[in-house]
């Protein structure tokens, strides 16, 4: 048999004997969230004074004083660094929130 006919012939989710098929995996709107709270997550643990602006991401109305001559930010990385430091104000308690919601749940149903 060929690979085509093998996976027009026969669906098997969980073959796995068959090295061929692929198997089923779902990916459901708790992963997606869980994928997204991490993503907030490693954002928000960014530190802004060693992290962010020793790769020139330097908040608007910041600089870093005579460290910074000639160094010029440019307007991406300040909007970045804005937005990242309005997730950590804005999100600081309903993250750890979402993040106790989230070990809870995974504890409980696996």
């Amino acid at each position: 048999l060929q690979p085509s006919t093998i996976f027009l012939n026969q669906v098997q989710p969980f073959c796995s004997a068959c090295p061929l098929c692929f198997c089923v995996m779902g990916l459901s709107l708790a992963d997606i969230f869980t994928a997204v709270l991490l993503c907030l997550n490693a954002v928000t643990v960014l530190n802004e004074k060693y992290f962010l602006s020793k790769h020139g991401f330097v908040r608007s109305g910041e600089s870093g004083g005579a460290w910074d001559f000639g160094n010029e930010t440019s307007e991406m990385k300040r909007r970045a660094a804005d937005t990242i430091h309005s997730f950590k104000t804005v999100l600081k308690y309903p993250l750890i929130g979402m993040n106790i919601l989230v070990i809870v749940l995974k504890g409980l149903l696996g």
